[in-house]
């Protein structure tokens, strides 16, 4: 018979037995953990196994009295330690990360964390249980599922790094009264919420060490800028029977750039370029730097094209879903967002791209589209949004998207509604947007690029292809 003791002694740790719990009890549907010691990486050891969990609520205690605290101060304080105890030693990248897959889960309200001042708070209690369910007799509320209580944090040293003293409870009676104990106290707590992660813990973490050579690429960049050259295709994979283009090759590097510095870029080649396959090259390039999966959202008329480019290049880390399956997913999965067809965004209104702009939140994004802008510059906007801050942008020649983007939209419809249409006043609006956003954040090749691009030009005839010819189009009055 197992022990339900734990004392974090060889394998037998709450690590495991948490996660054990998750992974086989399929009644698990709510996590409430009572602790008063918490830090982030601690969490971060169970929350690979929290898909099938619909709500997590995590309530910590503080050194601090209720009485004397007002709200603000008490998630000061809780901030403050999270930052300071970072902030001792060198950050490292996924530690960084960290902070910012909980603050994305604490957006897509998978998880609620609450401060309480309470000073007879020292318990700590893991209750992972059912949702509520009419016990035996008709009666009042009960749960399945376990308690765990004991000596434990939920920090490294509190799941497997010191010798702890723990018990596991499976009684109905032990569960309903520990939820009550919970409930109680967590009506008397105050919320830690996204905006208080902006305000108090992302500003004052130190940036993530970087290697010497990271450095060093850093100090060029900075140096250098746009003269370096990135073309480099060693390290880019094509199947045998694929040609590697030199145009899709500097699609890669550039991508790989624009994800760098602006968490995201539009791919706007035209139809025909190979769109695709330059986002399977770029992809297989990242798998050994992608902790997560990547989600590409398509239509689904060209789902098979997709998954059979992904099968050719070997990549097993995607999964392809259509725009009406966006309620299903589960955004804490994924870093990375590729959406084919992004001009299908362009409303900001509409269902769908409230969904998908809460999948892609702190995520990076690749937009699919030879056509991002359909009728107004709002649809450019709209999409930008999913991956830049529109008060706060990385784009060197607008800090405010927003102002910028409210401008022109009204400097567009004012020249629409005027007839004639001026239309040196509106290509003028287009070479600002041009100019001072899609320059940073869009790489886009026509066929005319192709056949004249010296490079381009080259590469297409050694490789005996041809680019389609396509018919000067009609202008009707």
């Amino acid at each position: 018979m197992n022990s339900k003791f734990f004392t974090n002694e060889e394998n037998n740790t709450l690590k495991n037995k948490i996660n054990n719990i998750l992974q086989i009890d399929k009644n698990i549907e709510y996590l409430d953990f009572l602790i008063g010691y918490f830090r982030i990486t601690g969490f971060n050891k169970i929350s690979d196994n929290l898909s099938s969990v619909k709500h997590t609520r995590i309530l910590v205690g503080i050194n601090a009295d209720k009485n004397t605290f007002n709200a603000t101060q008490l998630i000061k304080k809780f901030s403050q330690e999270q930052v300071e105890l970072y902030n001792k030693e060198p950050l490292e990248l996924q530690e960084y990360q960290n902070f910012e897959s909980m603050k994305q889960l604490i957006v897509e309200e998978k998880i609620e964390v609450r401060i309480s001042a309470n000073r007879d708070v020292h318990s700590k209690m893991y209750i992972m249980r059912s949702g509520e369910l009419a016990n035996h007799q008709g009666e009042g509320k009960t749960y399945r599922g376990s308690v765990i209580i004991g000596s434990s944090n939920l920090t490294h040293n509190g799941l497997e790094g010191n010798t702890e003293i723990n018990a596991e409870l499976n009684q109905e009676r032990d569960i309903i009264e520990a939820v009550k104990v919970f409930e109680k106290l967590w009506a008397e707590s105050v919320e830690l919420t996204q905006e208080d992660f902006d305000e108090f813990i992302t500003p004052n973490l130190k940036e993530p060490m970087v290697t010497p050579f990271q450095l060093y690429i850093r100090l060029l960049i900075e140096h250098f800028g746009e003269r370096i050259d990135f073309i480099d295709d060693k390290n880019i994979f094509v199947p045998h029977h694929y040609k590697k283009l030199s145009y899709q090759v500097e699609a890669v590097n550039d991508g790989l750039a624009k994800l760098r510095e602006h968490n995201g870029f539009f791919l706007s080649d035209v139809v025909g370029l190979g769109k695709t396959v330059v986002v399977a090259m770029l992809i297989k390039k990242l798998k050994d730097r992608l902790s997560k999966r990547v989600l590409v959202v398509i239509p689904p008329a060209v789902r098979t094209q997709w998954i059979d480019t992904f099968n050719e290049f070997g990549i097993v880390c995607c999964d392809v879903v259509s725009l009406a399956s966006l309620d299903k997913v589960v955004a804490f999965n994924y870093e990375m967002v590729v959406v084919d067809e992004s001009h299908k965004f362009k409303n900001s209104e509409s269902k769908r791209y409230k969904q998908l702009y809460k999948i892609a939140l702190n995520k990076k994004v690749i937009l699919l589209s030879a056509t991002p802008q359909n009728n107004t510059p709002s649809d450019l906007y709209n999409q930008i949004a999913l991956f830049q801050n529109v008060k706060n942008s990385t784009l060197p020649n607008c800090k405010n998207l927003q102002s910028f983007f409210v401008e022109r939209e009204k400097i567009y419809k004012d020249i629409i509604k005027t007839q004639p249409i001026d239309k040196v006043e509106l290509r003028r609006v287009s070479e600002e947007i041009r100019d001072n956003i899609l320059r940073t954040v869009m790489i886009r090749r026509t066929r005319y690029d192709i056949q004249h691009h010296d490079m381009y030009k080259v590469d297409i005839e050694e490789q005996g292809l041809s680019i389609p010819k396509v018919n000067t189009p009609i202008e009707h009055e």
